[in-house]
């Protein structure tokens, strides 16, 4: 899963008595948790590798100790494992995953049909490039917040009153679950 809803009062209240650095190991450990949807391995060396946290291998068993519970598969956390279940629940009552493969990708044809016809012919070379550029900024803020974000229309290609234009002056970089509610409505300012 690549979003997990983060509750600030609860994570203060739970490491408040932890030092900024035993916060953002912890953090780390739980994003990894999360983006992976699998407990931290008992060999543990892999994750640090890979969270870069070379040096801080004590303060990554304080936090393992402290917060995680060792099993059999790994160290699991609590609330983790029950938010991934509850995702994954969601997940399968979600109406895409109805679909089969063959309607998937015929909405997804749709849409990439909507966007074609919606490009006018005379942009220019710079305006495209412009286009690029607010596709590789939204890749961009993903990779850096781990929140996934999407180029969203603001006014929609296929509106039910107005049918937008691919143009960059009518493209925006919002997080996905705000274009998810937003939907094909228009933004209203």
């Amino acid at each position: 899963m690549n979003y997990y809803q983060f509750h600030i009062a609860d994570w203060a209240l739970h490491t408040a008595h932890l030092t900024l650095e035993e916060e953002g190991v912890y953090r780390r450990l739980l994003d990894h948790y999360y983006d992976t949807e699998l407990p931290i391995p008992v060999e543990t060396q892999p994750v640090i590798r890979r969270l870069r946290l070379r040096g801080y291998e004590e303060t990554v068993a304080l936090i393992l100790e402290e917060f995680f519970t060792l099993e059999a598969d790994g160290w699991h956390n609590r609330r983790a494992d029950k938010e991934i279940e509850a995702y994954h629940e969601a997940k399968k009552s979600h109406w895409g995953s109805q679909l089969t493969k063959a309607q998937r990708c015929a909405i997804q044809a749709a849409r990439n049909a909507a966007k074609v016809n919606a490009t006018p012919g005379w942009l220019s070379v710079e305006q495209k490039e412009l286009i690029a550029s607010i596709y590789a900024d939204s890749a961009m803020k993903t990779a850096i917040t781990g929140v996934p974000h999407e180029v969203d229309h603001i006014i929609p290609l296929r509106g039910k009153t107005v049918c937008g234009l691919h143009v960059p002056w009518n493209l925006r970089v919002i997080p996905a679950y705000e274009n998810r509610i937003k939907s094909n409505r228009e933004v209203m300012a």
